[in-house]
């Protein structure tokens, strides 16, 4: 289990900011598919949360 947790944390992340929940699940599949890791945010805001 320590091994896949080292594993996702090499992972590459990216950070989605958009209000559309149907454009954050399409961008979220087509990101995950190429390996990277997804973190989401609804708002400017909250992506700044997301960063500190």
């Amino acid at each position: 289990m320590e091994l896949q947790h080292a594993k996702a944390m090499k992972q590459p992340r990216i950070l989605i900011v958009q209000d559309n929940p149907e454009i954050i699940g399409v961008l979220t599949a087509v990101i995950e598919s190429h390996s990277f890791q997804t973190l989401t945010a609804r708002s400017g805001a909250a992506a700044l949360a997301r960063l500190a």
